[in-house]
């Protein structure tokens, strides 16, 4: 394998989710949260609780997070938010 395609695969893995980790939701179970992001706040044998950004109905994923914000989901429904996204005015940079 050439240097190119070990890059390449390092990129493509999935980093492990973690409590602190920034998140995206892909479910949805009729309380609008799908696309939503929150913070992992706990992890349980199978889920993980997110406290969301902004209130939808949930509970407090027993008093660690704000009641009415929070979510617990599997792994399966979430993925890590793209935090590499700049915005504004480009800027042209010269690595050398």
């Amino acid at each position: 394998m050439d240097r190119k395609e070990e890059v390449n695969m390092i990129l493509k893995r999935k980093r492990a989710l973690r409590i602190g980790d920034r998140v995206i939701c892909s479910a949805d179970y009729g309380h609008n949260i799908k696309g939503k992001k929150g913070n992992i706040i706990d992890k349980t044998s199978g889920s993980f609780g997110i406290e969301f950004d902004k209130e939808m109905g949930g509970h407090g994923c027993g008093k660690k997070g704000k009641y009415g914000y929070c979510y617990y989901l599997s792994e399966s429904e979430l993925s890590h938010v793209n935090n590499n996204v700049f915005t504004g005015k480009k800027t042209k940079i010269n690595i050398r």
